[in-house]
């Protein structure tokens, strides 16, 4: 996808999204895109980045009232896309990436693209933290390589954090 549609999506992003959640969430995000990216380098980054941006365009938290806003998302952005001029491949590529961020009741994602904005998802929002109850590092070689797609989305953790994680949930044990 061309560069000057990037700016442009960021715009219409931008007048939805409030600036703290641009800040808390959106740009978390992105950050971690520009992590996988590295180790992707096939992937298309204008529409992974494109994607991440428009991930929430259609959502509860902005009055969205209906179930699975995923795909709803995917609908809108797909329109907004058009409507700018964008090449159907990459409206495509940018729609299954939204469609498929979630971890919950969605099919895992196939494109490169989506693979990368679903592990930036999992990135940005479990970071010092735990799933299902289990302290996310003792999972980092089983269920998060597998359920997560891309293995580079584990390496999130620095080695003090790992050393809070054990100190905090496992020293009560």
């Amino acid at each position: 996808m061309e560069e000057i549609f990037l700016d442009e999506i960021r715009l219409v992003a931008e007048e939805i999204y409030p600036r703290t959640f641009v800040r808390k969430k959106v740009e978390k995000i992105l950050e971690k895109v520009d992590f996988l990216l590295d180790y992707y380098p096939e992937a298309d980054e204008n529409c992974v980045k494109a994607a991440a941006w428009l991930q929430f365009i259609v959502h509860p938290r902005f009055g969205y009232k209906g179930d699975r806003y995923h795909v709803a998302c995917a609908r809108k952005a797909s329109s907004i896309l058009k409507d700018m001029g964008v090449k159907s491949k990459d409206i495509t590529k940018i729609a299954d990436a939204i469609r498929a961020h979630r971890a919950k009741g969605v099919p895992y994602p196939e494109r490169i693209e989506a693979k990368i904005l679903f592990s930036a998802n999992y990135m940005a929002g479990t970071e010092i933290k735990t799933l299902f109850g289990k302290v996310v590092e003792d999972m980092e070689e089983g269920w998060i390589k597998k359920k997560f797609i891309l293995p580079e989305a584990g390496g999130r953790f620095e080695d003090d954090k790992i050393d809070r994680l054990k100190e905090k949930y496992l020293s009560d044990n």
